[in-house]
């Protein structure tokens, strides 16, 4: 909700994680699973949370028609810094609002 209210169009929904970039054929097969987007961090960083709060923002600047490289790329890149530093706040209020993590356990060696 605080990102829409900052004017940011959000949309919630499953996030498909993969081990390198996705091109060509393989942005079809993806865009076919119901992912609302592919990325290639939030898996690791899922499991880094262990069970405490996560949130993930993506700005996407490629979809399952354009390509990540394209002539449009600076203007793109230009806009997703904009929107990540109008999301920023709405971050910031929404982890100082959650319940304090429990600490990461340490691994006994």
């Amino acid at each position: 909700e605080a990102l829409a209210e900052r004017g940011l169009t959000v949309r919630t929904g499953p996030v498909r994680s993969v081990p390198r970039p996705v091109v060509g054929r393989r942005r079809a097969d993806a865009a076919g699973d119901g992912a609302l987007a592919v990325d290639m961090e939030s898996a690791w960083l899922a499991r880094l949370a262990a069970g405490r709060h996560l949130a993930v923002v993506r700005v996407v600047l490629d979809s399952a028609d354009a390509e990540l490289l394209r002539p449009g790329l600076p203007a793109a890149l230009r806009t997703a810094c904009r929107v990540l530093a109008t999301a920023a706040p709405a971050l910031a209020a929404w982890a100082s609002a959650a319940p304090s993590p429990s600490p990461i356990p340490s691994k006994e060696t």
